[in-house]
């Protein structure tokens, strides 16, 4: 698996990354932010699974990381755990700008190989979705006991297939398996990825 990303970066570092840009919104505060930025992240998923390019990008790095991990067909657990994985150990854990909440679309998180966690989010959402998981969502939890009402990080929970129950991946933990998810969740606002 880690051969994959870095012949990726081989290919990328040293050629011109096209420029971006950045749109500005007004997002609310508190709760209300919180959910607009789970519908922002959900919007930029399922823009990126239309965009011609980006979509065959995702999905082709996607296949890659699911085939050199080995995963048997149809081992659905054993693809979640690959791309898991990969977004934990090969995506930079990077801060926003200050002041700023930054969204980034997936196929940039992925040519730059950093971001935070809505980010890793985004990216690892997409990556399921462009192999067929049926059911995913962005999670949005409270886990700072000094801010207990405020909202402070992201990550995915997904299904695997119909029968199987909701499965956390936090995507930015080092060393975090499968599964894991924060033990102190003070407040919590899931939003399903339509």
């Amino acid at each position: 698996m880690a051969r994959i990303f870095d012949e990726f970066l081989r290919g990328s570092i040293g050629k011109k990354i096209p420029l971006s840009r950045m749109m500005l919104h007004k997002i609310p505060g508190g709760d209300a932010g919180t959910k607009k930025t789970l519908e922002k992240m959900a919007e930029i998923v399922a823009k990126s699974m239309r965009h011609p390019e980006h979509a065959a990008y995702i999905r082709n790095i996607t296949l890659q990381v699911i085939v050199k991990d080995a995963c048997a067909p149809r081992n659905y657990l054993c693809e979640y755990e690959a791309i898991h994985e990969f977004v934990r150990d090969k995506i930079r854990w990077t801060r926003d700008a200050r002041g700023f909440e930054v969204l980034t679309w997936p196929a940039r998180t992925l040519m730059v190989g950093a971001g935070d966690c809505d980010c890793k989010s985004t990216l690892e959402a997409t990556m399921l979705l462009m192999i067929g998981f049926p059911k995913v969502a962005f999670r949005a939890i409270g886990a700072n006991p000094e801010m207990p009402d405020q909202y402070t990080h992201v990550y995915i929970i997904a299904k695997p297939d119909r029968k199987s129950p909701w499965i956390p991946s936090d995507p930015t933990v080092p060393n975090a398996k499968l599964g894991w998810e924060s033990p102190l969740i003070l407040k919590k606002l899931d939003h399903e990825i339509q």
